[in-house]
C-alpha cells in the first residue's frame, strides 16, 4: 500500500478529558472518513503540581491515510468512534507519546511500597508535570520528586550530640548509633536510664561526647506519654527520634507518631529487618509531616538518611 502524507495545514489538533469527549469534535470538524494520527496524554491546570487534570490531545486530517511501516489499512475514523466507549485509542507505538524507558505503572509500585494511593497518584503528576522535561525517563522523573519532597535533617552542632529514640526498634538505634561513633574515636554511648543521661549532660565534657539514649517503651495511655515527655525535655537534646519500622503499614505508622507527639519528635529513623523491606509509608509521612528522617538503621548498622538513596529505595 502507498499513500500519502498529510500537509501540516490539514492536520487538526483536538483536546478534551476524555477520548470519547473527542472523537465527535474531530466528526464534526472533519466528517465521518476523519483519519486519527496521533493520540498524546497529559496534565494541565492545578497549583504547584497538584489538581492537575488529565486531558487527551489527538491528531486527525479528513479523508488522508497516515504512513504506516506495515502494510495494512489505517484504522477509519468510524471503527474508532465505535470502539471508544469500550477500549482505548489504539495507535502504533511510534506516534504514541510515552516513555520508552519506563516499564509498570508507577502509581502501583508506589502504592505497594507502602505509600496511599491519593499521596502516589499527586506525586507521578507532580513528576510528570514538573521533572520528566529534564529527566530520561518517568520511573527518574518520580524518584526525584519524592527526594525533592523529603525533608532534610538539620545539621548537627560542632562537637558532641545528644539524641534520644523512641518506638519499636529504639534499643538498636541506639546501640548502632553509640557504635559508630565509638570506632571514630569519639566519646560515645547508648544510655538506657533517664537519670544516668541527665547525670552524663551535666558533666563538664558533655559539649564533646555522644550520648544515645534509648527511651523506655511507651504504653497507649497518655498519661504516661506525658509523664516521660516531661522528663525528656529536663535533657535538653538534639533530637528525639521516633523510629519507624519498615514493616509498618501507613494507618499504623500514623498511629504510632500520634501516640508520640508529646515527646515533641524531631525526625524519624528506618529500622529495617530486611534488606528489601518496604518503607514507603515512613517515606510519605516524612514527607506529609515535614519530620525529616534522619537515620536508616538495618543489618549492616546506622547511617544518615539520604533522600535520592530512600526515593530509590520506593521505586526501584
Amino acid at each position: 500500500m502507498s499513500t500519502t502524507a498529510p500537509t501540516a495545514e490539514a492536520v487538526q489538533t483536538f483536546r478534551g478529558r476524555t477520548l470519547e469527549e473527542v472523537l465527535p469534535q474531530i466528526r464534526e470538524a472533519l466528517g465521518p472518513d476523519a483519519v486519527v494520527l496521533r493520540q498524546r496524554d497529559g496534565l494541565m491546570g492545578g497549583i504547584g503540581g497538584f489538581f492537575q487534570q488529565r486531558f487527551v490531545e489527538v491528531d486527525a486530517t479528513a479523508g488522508h491515510a497516515r504512513i504506516d511501516t506495515y502494510d495494512e489499512e489505517p484504522e477509519t475514523f468510524a471503527a474508532l468512534l465505535a470502539e471508544a466507549a469500550d477500549a482505548p485509542l489504539r495507535v502504533s507505538t511510534a506516534d504514541r507519546c510515552t516513555d520508552p524507558h519506563s516499564s509498570g505503572d508507577p502509581v502501583a509500585e508506589l502504592t505497594q511500597a507502602g505509600m496511599s494511593h491519593a499521596f502516589a497518584e499527586r506525586l507521578v503528576a507532580d513528576a510528570e508535570a514538573h521533572e520528566l522535561p529534564f529527566a530520561p525517563d518517568l520511573r527518574t522523573a518520580v524518584r526525584r520528586a519524592l527526594a525533592r519532597r523529603l525533608p532534610t535533617a538539620l545539621p548537627h552542632r560542632a562537637g558532641g550530640l545528644a539524641v534520644a529514640f523512641a518506638g519499636p526498634g529504639s534499643t538498636a538505634c541506639a546501640d548502632a548509633l553509640a557504635s559508630a561513633y565509638k570506632r571514630a574515636g569519639r566519646d560515645a554511648r547508648a544510655i538506657a536510664s533517664l537519670d544516668k543521661a541527665r547525670a552524663l549532660l551535666q558533666r563538664a565534657d558533655a559539649d564533646e561526647q555522644v550520648l544515645a539514649v534509648d527511651l523506655p517503651p511507651i504504653a497507649a495511655e497518655r498519661a504516661e506519654v506525658d509523664a516521660l515527655a516531661a522528663r525528656v525535655a529536663q535533657l535538653e537534646l538534639d533530637e528525639l527520634v521516633v523510629v519507624m519500622p519498615g514493616d509498618l503499614d501507613l494507618p499504623t505508622a500514623r498511629a504510632l507518631l500520634d501516640r508520640l507527639q508529646p515527646l515533641s519528635p524531631t525526625a524519624l529513623a528506618l529500622s529495617l529487618d530486611a534488606q528489601d523491606a518496604d518503607v514507603g509509608a515512613a517515606v510519605e509521612l516524612a514527607c506529609t509531616t515535614r519530620l525529616p528522617i534522619a537515620y536508616v538503621q538495618d543489618f549492616q548498622g546506622i547511617s544518615p538518611a539520604d533522600p535520592a538513596t530512600l526515593a530509590e529505595r520506593v521505586l526501584r
